[in-house]
């Protein structure tokens, strides 16, 4: 498979599985150092994507320390996106 690090806006290591037999929405994996606005942290995240390219954020880690799934911007030291207290 190949693996894919780049510069730019972010540094990324791409994990496509593009012969799976899964959903289309379902196979394909990316893991990011993407960069803060400025004066801002950069965040670390492992993103689902699908054929077309798009993202879904599936877990981000912030240099504070906060961790969030289904959430890129976790406000606590863990947010999980839709769950009651930290939705």
């Amino acid at each position: 498979f190949p693996v894919t690090i780049a510069g730019g806006d972010a540094a990324r290591i791409a994990l496509w599985a593009s012969n799976s037999p899964a959903a289309a929405n379902k196979k394909h994996f990316t893991v990011v150092n993407r960069n803060g606005a400025i004066g801002d942290q950069n965040r670390f995240e492992i993103n689902s994507n699908n054929d077309a390219g798009s993202i879904v954020s599936t877990f981000t880690m912030l240099h504070n320390s906060n961790v969030g799934i289904g959430t890129t911007t976790p406000n606590t030291v863990l947010k999980i996106a839709g769950l009651w207290p930290n939705s």
